[in-house]
């Protein structure tokens, strides 16, 4: 209690002393910070109770926003189309060296359909096994081209089926090649052909754009390229393979030939019937006589 009178006295001297009043220094109070209230959260929804066998409930969709008017298009990177509209151009008034590339010779196993390739590029030195790898790829250099091209793939129906025997148009417009490609099945056994047609002008245009100076398709030469093909049968189509030749040899139909098959093997099977009758009648009629005195 007397220190504190003491430094209390003393700080009425020290007011005393520079000629001011003396003053007293309030206690500090702890100031308490802002408490911020939780944000309201929303009630959850209550679910509707489900019913056992119902279909689940289809959500809502989410709304598409629609672009700002004010907001600038975003800006591709343009490829400059004109400039290849103007190669294309030149290509189809004055025919452009292209090399064709196919498969002279191949392997397919019966009733398996495989893909069958062809390209046509502008590179004169490309290597035809680079172009079509994994095939041992021919290559034919030197073809006149247009900037159009069409090109078919054709066979007998009774040795192979292919999935589309119409001309398929290509066109160089925006690149330096082209490919086609079809689905093949062979239907019977041995070596058999496909053909490749190619139509390298195929400008499908009218007569009046033609007489401007530019080719028509039908002045256009078709260049015929062969494919040979090895069928392999398994052994146990064998048969179904040799009524399908059969038929493809005499220019028939399949079933007709499976029914006169069946026919042949019927009378074959009546034949042997009446043959062993005959033999079992003969045994009774020796049993009856007797053994000869």
């Amino acid at each position: 209690m007397a220190i504190l009178v003491a430094a209390a006295c003393s700080g009425d001297e020290t007011g005393d002393r520079h000629g001011q009043a003396p003053t007293s220094t309030p206690p500090a109070t702890a100031t308490a910070p802002p408490v911020t209230p939780p944000p309201e959260t929303a009630a959850p929804r209550p679910r509707p109770p489900s019913t056992p066998g119902a279909p689940p409930p289809t959500p809502t969709p989410t709304p598409t926003p629609s672009p700002d008017p004010g907001a600038e298009p975003f800006e591709p990177t343009y490829a400059g189309l004109q400039a290849y509209q103007r190669r294309c151009e030149r290509m189809t008034r004055r025919g452009a060296l292209a090399t064709i590339v196919y498969d002279p010779a191949t392997e397919m196993d019966l009733g398996d359909g495989q893909p069958v390739h062809a390209t046509v590029t502008l590179e004169r030195n490309a290597v035809p096994d680079a172009v079509l790898p994994g095939i041992e790829a021919a290559g034919v250099p030197g073809v006149v081209i247009s900037c159009h091209l069409q090109a078919r793939l054709d066979a007998s129906s009774d040795e192979f089926g292919i999935d589309d025997r119409d001309w398929v148009t290509r066109s160089l417009l925006t690149t330096n090649r082209v490919d086609w490609s079809w689905n093949v099945e062979p239907r019977v056994g041995g070596r058999h052909a496909l053909t490749l047609y190619v139509r390298p002008i195929a400008v499908l245009e009218t007569r009046a754009t033609a007489a401007a100076g530019t080719v028509d398709e039908s002045d256009a030469v078709v260049q015929v390229y062969e494919t040979q093909v090895d069928v392999h049968v398994p052994w146990n189509e064998r048969p179904e393979e040799l009524m399908a030749r059969m038929a493809s040899t005499l220019n028939v139909a399949e079933g007709l030939v499976k029914a006169l098959t069946a026919l042949i093997i019927a009378v074959a099977g009546l034949g042997a019937a009446v043959l062993a009758v005959r033999r079992r009648r003969s045994r009774r009629a020796a049993d009856t006589r007797g053994p000869p005195n």
